[in-house]
C-alpha cells in the first residue's frame, strides 16, 4: 500500500508550500510562527513526571501546555485499489489561530487553501510518484470559533501500484 509514502511525501510538499508563511502563534503573543503539518491526527502529549519534585512538576505542565496552531493535518481519508492503481482520497484540516477583534481569522485559510490549489493545478504531480485527479474541495467552518479558525480540503491522488507478473513471461 503506497497510501502512507503518499502521506509522507505530501507533509514534505506542504512544509515547502507553506514554509514562508507565518501566523500568529497563541503561546507567544504578538508573535508568529510557521505552519506545523502532521500525519493523520495531532501528536498526543505524555507527561513523565518521573523522579522531579512538585515545583518540576508544575512546570512540567506549563511546557506541555502548548497550544499546535497553526496545523495542517494530512488525513488519508479512503482509498480504492483497482487492477494496477490505487486512488487515495486525503483531507488536509487546517486551523490558525488569530485574536484580532476583526474576526478575519478565516482570511489565512483561505490564504493557505489557495496556496495548495495553486501549486497542485499548476502541477498535479507529487514527487514524480502520484498524480492528483479530479477536483479540490474545500470547506469553512460554519460555528464561530474565535480566535481559532478551521478549515478544510479535499483531494484524490492516483498512483501506479505492482504490475501483474506473468508466469508465462
Amino acid at each position: 500500500m503506497t497510501s502512507i509514502f503518499l502521506q509522507d511525501d505530501l507533509k514534505e510538499e506542504l512544509e515547502k508550500i507553506l514554509g514562508e508563511m507565518r501566523l500568529k502563534d497563541p503561546n507567544k503573543p504578538k508573535e508568529h510562527t510557521s505552519i506545523k503539518v502532521y500525519e493523520q491526527a495531532i501528536p498526543k502529549i505524555r507527561i513523565d513526571y518521573g523522579n522531579c519534585n512538585e515545583e518540576e512538576e508544575e512546570e512540567e505542565e506549563e511546557d506541555q501546555s502548548e497550544e499546535p496552531f497553526p496545523y495542517i493535518i494530512i488525513k488519508l481519508d479512503s482509498g480504492k485499489i483497482m487492477n494496477e492503481e490505487e486512488a487515495a482520497k486525503v483531507e488536509l484540516l487546517i486551523a490558525t489561530y488569530d485574536d484580532d477583534l476583526k474576526n478575519q481569522g478565516h482570511k489565512d485559510i483561505l490564504n493557505i487553501i489557495n496556496k495548495i490549489y495553486e501549486r497542485f493545478y499548476k502541477n498535479p504531480m507529487l514527487a514524480n510518484k502520484y498524480y492528483r485527479v479530479n477536483d479540490i474541495d474545500w470547506v469553512l467552518q460554519d460555528d464561530d470559533m474565535y480566535p481559532y479558525f478551521y478549515g478544510a480540503m479535499g483531494m484524490e491522488f492516483k498512483v501506479r501500484m505492482f504490475k501483474k507478473e506473468d508466469r508465462y513471461a
